[in-house]
């Protein structure tokens, strides 16, 4: 790749769970990976209606991704 150029991932939620497959890939290669920008639609989690933090009971939280 040039010089300059950003390496970006975009995963969707379930992706960064760490019972996930990809999971696994991601960490295999995030010293490549310039950011990762999580996807929050239409996945496992629900950040617009629960929040990220503290949401019901069996719903995976959206700040799991971040607390690697």
């Amino acid at each position: 790749m040039s010089p300059g150029t950003l390496l970006t991932h975009a995963p969707m939620d379930k992706d960064v769970l760490p019972d996930h497959a990809y999971f696994h890939v991601l960490l295999d290669v995030a010293d490549s990976l310039d950011f990762i920008m999580v996807q929050y639609y239409n996945g496992v989690t629900r950040p617009a209606k629960l929040g990220i933090k503290g949401v019901l009971p069996g719903r995976s939280e959206g700040f799991s991704a971040y607390d690697i």
